[in-house]
């Protein structure tokens, strides 16, 4: 996620909204943290009234952090006692890390964000540190009801749990890892109508919805008169769809209904979730996917099911009973002894 998004910003700002992109930011200084990373910056020149202002990262530079760029840069070079925020280097993707799927190996990854944290943060340091890290795109692609792509970032997720985990057996009497969330995001269901499951469908997905949208609105600009045989290729190659599993009659028809209105008749439908606006041809091959795969999704939104507090080491048993949200920090407060 980027730097200043919801999640890491409740962490070190405290603004009456999280909108406040730009004041956000402001005050990483003021924290007094050692370590940032993420995506970027969402507003870095913009502030909550639209006016221009200092740069965020001149002023983080001039405040003692070193900024640095890129997924290599950082892991090939050690910043021992010096502040750091490390962001991605690639201008187009500064609200977030790309999803897993879509991911090459030049991308920066959630995996490699952790892994670089444990080793700044470890380094030289015999008073301990406490690490923050939001597998956050999970609740981007529950919101567009992807169920393939999610799958993705929770192995995505896992990784860095594992790195943690790892770092635990090094050090398993002074550490102590936490895994939760702070909500779950579009009811997801195993099964629709039946017992049976049928996730090895996903295997066949390649792209994330909101990828396909752009490779589908690609050829609409370079063929506005496309075919309906080409859109069906388009969609097999990324989803398996038509060529590894099979399309019932009456969602090959929803398809062909929206291919129509689209390249025909010429009228471009989306489908509008909070993060995302995907190509409706995008978000039915998705959903006719999900369906054979046999997950189903309750709203585009948040949810008020439960959610999972794992947790591991030194004081772990602090979380072996239901609780609210907000007792979390307070007994990672407990267990590592602090007043809080």
């Amino acid at each position: 996620m980027s730097v200043d998004h919801a999640t890491p910003a409740s962490f070190y700002a405290n603004q009456p909204d999280r909108g406040h992109y730009y004041e956000i930011a402001l005050q990483i200084p003021k924290s007094g943290f050692d370590f940032f990373a993420g995506s970027g910056f969402l507003k870095p020149t913009t502030t909550l009234k639209k006016e221009e202002a200092t740069d965020v990262h001149v002023i983080l530079e001039k405040s003692g952090y070193k900024i640095v760029k890129g997924k290599k840069a950082f892991l090939n070079k050690d910043y021992n006692n010096q502040k750091v925020v490390w962001i991605n280097d690639d201008p187009k993707n500064t609200a977030s890390l790309k999803f897993a799927i879509d991911q090459d190996t030049e991308d920066m990854t959630l995996e490699d964000i952790t892994k670089g944290a444990i080793k700044h943060l470890s380094q030289n340091n015999d008073k301990g540190f406490f690490l923050m890290v939001e597998g956050g795109k999970i609740d981007w692609s529950s919101h567009s009801n992807d169920g393939g792509t999610t799958l993705h970032e929770v192995i995505d997720f896992q990784k860095t749990i594992q790195l943690a985990y790892d770092f635990y057996k090094q050090n398993p009497k002074e550490t102590l890892i936490v895994v939760t969330a702070d909500h779950e995001t579009g009811g997801l269901v195993i099964g629709n109508g039946s017992s049976k499951l049928n996730t090895a469908a996903l295997a066949h997905q390649k792209v994330s919805q909101g990828t396909l949208s752009s490779l589908i609105g690609n050829l609409r600009n370079d063929k506005p008169n496309a075919s309906w045989d080409e859109i069906k290729q388009l969609i097999a190659d990324n989803t398996g769809l038509f060529t590894h599993l099979k399309v019932s009659k009456g969602d090959e028809e929803s398809l062909f209904k929206a291919y129509e209105k689209s390249f025909v008749n010429h009228v471009n439908e989306t489908t509008k979730t909070l993060y995302a606006n995907d190509d409706k041809l995008a978000a039915l091959s998705i959903k006719i996917l999900n369906k054979i795969a046999s997950l189903s999704w309750g709203s585009t939104n948040h949810s008020a099911g439960y959610v999972p507090v794992y947790a591991i080491g030194e004081g772990a048993e602090l979380f072996n009973n239901k609780m609210d949200n907000t007792d979390i920090p307070k007994k990672i407060a407990q267990a590592a002894q602090l007043n809080f």
